[in-house]
């Protein structure tokens, strides 16, 4: 079975991912990994994961081409990429820009269907779904072809990567509740396989400092994003959600005050937020430090609610999402204000439902999320891709290059204990593609040289002096990922490295 897995080009995404594509081939499937520009693709390959880049078929498209007779009526269904009205609609968007954004889906859908049919893709597997062109280019798709495996978002734990096979947030199957989707068979499966691990490691059970003052936190959330533009019934603005929270401290009583954060990804200036004496900003202290120092967690649906249930907060939900019709929060919707209040009063005298959240979250894990598993609990193995299993025998893996490249890069170091010399060639105009907040950070030694360290541990590397003369048979090359051409001089050096420090994709091609 073959699986394309749409990654995009940014690092964070890769690393993410990278757990996924290795499940994938040990439950007996092909990953294949969907990058976009040529350029990208270093990390994979030299792990030995298949990839292939959007771009080589989107350059191939000619003029006219794109037609509803050639990837069908469902590019032309408003219902199918509903946001997109939601979001011209919000921006009064002119029709030039609506024109665009509809052509540019096209495009990329008919990229994509000239794409699974020449590699002949069994199974898709979508970023978000709802989120950018080729994320709802490739799940209409799956739709209309069947042959959707599932949806993918920034996951839990650190370098890890959400997983569901209906969607994402508030239409992913856990929006339902894990009553709704698991019997006691499942629950107890998960509990036992990670239930040591979620208790040690995840529950972070803390009361509020004491204080006169008692605080609401209430996180701010992208106001454009899809969480609010489609799984906020009620909450479409930040605004809102902060009066809203106001309100409950109203209710609640004097002692009590509302504390924001602005979202570190919000591009919208303008929110209106309505601060006063009760109602401040703080967007100095940590996220941690925030949740500690407060009693009522106020969210749509963040994650920085499951956070903060973990903390053993009161978190009232306002929204859909992964986790809202769990026990351990409070969910607002279809509640009065006295009825809210109420909830809110025993919720902070009972104080945290320990049982309900460490179910629900090796529920999570287990069955929801793809991680190095290495660093949770030695020898378990995920649930979430059992649907792929049994595709045997397992698919060739492709050579791993970066193996390779690290034993030609211990034996020079054997031969050169002093350190193996890095020299660098890359140009001020590099730049790195780290995250979606960190899409073009300038490239600098200290950045490289951390990376090399990861890759090669144990390895010794040293920056080149100014005038020191190069050595090939004792130093890496570092150039950028954008160059095609190498001399000479190349063949002779140790390892031949991009500025994210992976084996570079064209010279090893």
């Amino acid at each position: 079975m073959k699986v394309l897995i749409q990654c995009g080009d940014l690092l964070e995404n890769q690393h993410r991912i990278l757990p996924l594509a290795e499940s994938l081939r040990a439950a007996g499937a092909e990953p294949i990994i969907l990058h976009y520009k040529p350029s990208v693709g270093a990390f994979f390959k030299a792990r030995g994961v298949k990839i292939l880049h959007l771009d080589a078929y989107r350059t191939r498209l000619k003029k006219g081409e794109v037609s509803k007779s050639a990837i069908g009526d469902a590019f032309w269904d408003d219902e199918a990429y509903s946001i997109y009205g939601i979001k011209h609609d919000l921006l009064r968007a002119p029709p030039a820009d609506r024109r665009r954004d509809l052509y540019m889906l096209r495009r990329d859908g008919m990229a994509l269907t000239r794409l699974v049919d020449d590699q002949r893709i069994d199974s898709l597997i979508v970023w978000n779904g709802v989120t950018g062109h080729v994320a709802n280019a490739m799940r209409i798709i799956g739709s209309c072809r069947n042959i959707t495996g599932g949806f993918l978002e920034r996951g839990y734990l650190r370098d890890s990567v959400f997983f569901d096979r209906e969607g994402t947030n508030g239409i992913s199957s856990l929006a339902r509740g894990t009553v709704a989707i698991y019997d006691t068979a499942d629950v107890s499966n998960s509990v036992n396989a990670l239930g040591d691990f979620v208790s040690s490691t995840l529950l972070n059970l803390a009361d509020a400092p004491a204080s006169a003052r008692k605080q609401i936190f209430v996180p701010l959330q992208v106001q454009q994003d899809s969480n609010i533009l489609l799984y906020s019934p009620s909450i479409k603005t930040m605004r809102q959600l902060v009066l809203d929270a106001i309100k409950l401290a109203q209710a609640l009583g004097q002692e009590w005050d509302v504390v924001v954060r602005d979202h570190p990804e919000e591009t919208q200036s303008g929110l209106n937020i309505p601060f006063g004496d009760r109602v401040w900003r703080d967007n100095t202290s940590t996220l941690e430090e925030r949740i500690s120092s407060s009693h009522i967690v106020f969210t749509v649906n963040s994650t920085v609610g499951l956070t903060a249930a973990l903390a053993g907060k009161v978190v009232v939900c306002n929204g859909d999402g992964i986790y809202c019709r769990e026990p351990f929060v409070i969910n607002k919707a279809d509640m009065t204000r006295d009825q809210l209040v109420d909830r809110v009063r025993v919720a902070l005298q009972d104080g945290p439902d320990i049982e309900a959240l460490t179910r629900y979250m090796c529920l999570l894990l287990d069955r929801h999320q793809l991680f190095d598993s290495k660093q949770v609990v030695a020898g378990y193995s995920t649930q979430a891709l059992s649907r792929f299993s049994g595709h045997s025998p397992s698919p060739r893996a492709e050579t791993n290059l970066l193996k390779r490249l690290q034993q030609q890069v211990k034996a020079a170091h054997e031969r050169n204990p002093g350190g193996i010399a890095v020299d660098f060639q890359v140009s001020r105009t590099d730049t790195l593609s780290l995250t979606y907040r960190k899409s073009a950070e300038r490239v600098t030694a200290n950045w490289v040289m951390q990376a090399l360290e990861k890759n090669f541990p144990g390895i010794v590397f040293r920056r080149s002096l100014p005038d020191e003369p190069v050595n090939p048979a004792s130093s890496v090359c570092v150039c950028s990922a954008d160059i095609a051409t190498f001399g000479k001089l190349h063949n002779d050096f140790v390892a031949v490295l991009d500025q994210y420090g992976e084996p570079h994709l064209r010279f090893y091609d």
